[in-house]
């Protein structure tokens, strides 16, 4: 693929011997270039602003006069126009969980699609691309309350000019609820409770104390299928008018929760 306007260098080979003659020629008809020298392996043509397919032909004739050729394709495509990527809108408040797509249909010029999701942490995986090199390509959003950003590179019909640009994806806040009575009795918890956002892949951390304080948390349960998670088990006896603070994987929230103890 060459661009009108350019000088296009054709060489042949010559690998039969030696050639007692040699004939180069243009056989398609559109329209006819200026060859530079038709009687060498080597010539030179300037390409014209006509776009299209240009077909020439190599024909060497040795001893005893047997003809043999060859045909080579030259295609010839219009200066390259200023290319510009296009990522689209940036997204908030996607439902975690679900299909997101991506829309680089804008982008002006583009004859290929590169999207990469960027700023990862070194723990963090990169999410799966469905028809990754096109301007809409799908992903499932994890099930967490994360950012995510995507780099989209558009490369031109000339294969070598390119343009970036980024796109951010974010998710709404996961809810959680709590059903009926916290209790505590003996050391033994009873903890039942809801999230919009349902398993598997979703966790519930269970804090003991006034917020979160980046402690860690004295249970961790998981989300099922149908949105119920249930906590049931053991720690030291809380004291009265103590209360606990439970955040989900998804980012929801609740803060200085009352216990009921028995």
């Amino acid at each position: 693929m060459v661009v009108a306007g350019t000088v296009v260098t054709l060489k042949g080979d010559n690998a039969g011997g030696i050639a007692d003659a040699i004939q180069l020629k243009q056989v398609s008809s559109n329209p006819l270039v200026t060859l530079a020298s038709v009687n060498t392996l080597t010539t030179s043509f300037t390409a014209p602003s006509k776009c299209g397919k240009y077909v020439f032909e190599l024909t060497l004739t040795g001893e005893g006069g047997i003809p043999s050729t060859d045909q080579v394709t030259v295609t010839v495509v219009a200066p390259q126009a200023v290319v510009k990527a296009d990522a689209g809108a940036d997204h908030k408040k996607v439902i975690q969980g679900t299909s997101v797509t991506l829309d680089g249909s804008k982008s002006q010029n583009a004859a290929k699609y590169e999207w990469v999701q960027t700023k990862l942490s070194p723990a963090e995986r990169a999410v799966t691309h469905n028809n990754a090199n096109t301007p809409n390509p799908t992903f499932t959003f994890p099930k967490e309350f994360k950012t995510l950003t995507f780099k989209l590179t558009v490369t031109g019909v000339d294969g070598t000019t390119t343009h970036d640009d980024t796109v951010e994806i974010s998710s709404a806040k996961g809810k959680i609820t709590t059903v009926g009575n916290i209790t505590q009795s003996d050391g033994r918890w009873s903890i039942t409770g809801t999230s919009d956002i349902v398993g598997p892949g979703v966790t519930i951390d269970i804090f003991r104390g006034v917020g979160f304080n980046d402690s860690n948390p004295f249970a961790t349960v998981l989300v099922d299928a149908t949105g119920t998670w249930r906590y049931r088990g053991t720690t030291p006896s809380f004291n009265q008018g103590e209360k606990i603070s439970i955040r989900s994987s998804t980012g929801g929230e609740l803060k200085d929760l009352d216990v009921r103890i028995r």
